[in-house]
């Protein structure tokens, strides 16, 4: 009896090692930013042995000043990983950290083939400014062009190009549910071919989401009946998608609030151009402060009402926490917008 087991024992110790090192095939799933992390959890609902966790911290907004950080490379350095980017030079530069550390990662652009607006002047400034301290410092940077081919199938990830003599896309795609939902069927055939294990479910879930979307883009068709043509004023060029599927015209920017704020030239020269626009409201956004906004609604005399694109949010968000914060928006924008 003894013999017996000591010889299961041994037998036990023989497989532990294998058992203990043993390296699952799961997948790493990696986004970028908070609305593709958002999307990008509701595409995946279900999967088996699929991680989904973000880079940017969820409350940061829009990265345009973000430096890559040792945790970030480390996270980038997954085995198995796919990166899920918002693409459109967003958050380019985390293409050649991801080529750096880990060559073999499936890069997923969600912008792929979705028409794009020209960028606002402060987001051209942004990425000039951004990529300039890159090549100062020598950071993990982004070398790019606007030759949005999203994941490529060779896993040739050589970053993109960029020709600063092009006018640069507007990377807010995610601002608005019309646009959401092609950047959520890019990722969802990103991820089925990068996890055909998965795919059906992928591009089930896609299309329950699609249909939410869907949803909500009706509800904003039906309003902007009722407000249809009327100009506004933005922070920044996050909302300029939202306002062009909403009939709005966008009659200045205010920059974001941080580097590029408005000195009293760029704010006298900017009050004058709203008046004669006839502009009825400033919009601004959560992540970044009012003051220039209502320094501007004062001079103008009209309202300062904030919206959400939802470029940062909550780490514990709800599925439906997009949904949520776009049909608050829309009644805020009903509210001062229908007289």
């Amino acid at each position: 009896m003894k013999k017996t087991f000591l010889k299961i024992c041994f037998a036990l110790l023989f497989l532990l090692p294998a058992f203990l090192f043993a390296s699952p095939e799961g997948k790493t799933v990696l986004c970028t930013t908070f609305p593709i992390y958002l999307f990008t959890k509701n595409v995946t609902q279900g999967a088996k042995n699929v991680t989904v966790s973000l880079l940017v911290p969820a409350g940061t907004g829009c990265p345009h000043d973000y430096a890559v950080t040792p945790g970030d490379m480390r996270k980038l350095s997954a085995k198995n990983l796919i990166l899920v980017m918002n693409g459109a030079s967003l958050d380019d530069f985390f293409l050649k950290s991801v080529k750096k550390v880990n060559p073999a990662a499936f890069i997923i652009d969600s912008s792929r083939g979705i028409p794009l607006l020209p960028a606002g002047e402060e987001e051209h400034h942004h990425r000039h400014a951004h990529h300039k301290g890159e090549h100062a410092h020598e950071k993990e940077g982004h070398d790019h062009d606007h030759d949005h081919d999203g994941h490529d199938h060779d896993h040739d990830h050589d970053g993109h190009d960029h020709d600063h003599g092009k006018a640069p896309g507007n990377p807010h795609l995610f601002a608005s549910p019309f646009t959401a939902r092609s950047v959520v069927r890019n990722i969802a055939d990103g991820l089925a071919e990068a996890d055909p294990a998965n795919g059906a479910l992928y591009r089930k879930n896609a299309q329950a989401y699609g249909k939410k979307l869907a949803a909500l883009c009706e509800k904003f068709t039906l309003a902007s009946k009722e407000f249809r043509g009327k100009k506004i004023v933005t922070q920044h060029s996050v909302f300029d998608y939202l306002a062009f599927h909403s009939g709005l015209k966008v009659a200045g920017t205010l920059g974001d609030g941080h580097e590029n704020a408005l000195n009293a030239r760029e704010m006298l020269r900017l009050v004058k151009k709203i008046r004669e626009s006839g502009a009825c409201v400033v919009f601004t956004e959560p992540q970044y402060s009012p003051r220039a906004a209502k320094t501007i609604g004062k001079e103008c005399n009209i309202p300062v009402v904030q919206l959400d694109p939802v470029a940062g949010g909550p780490s514990d968000a709800r599925p439906d926490y997009y949904e949520k914060v776009m049909e608050r928006n829309l009644a805020a924008m009903k509210k001062v917008l229908v007289k």
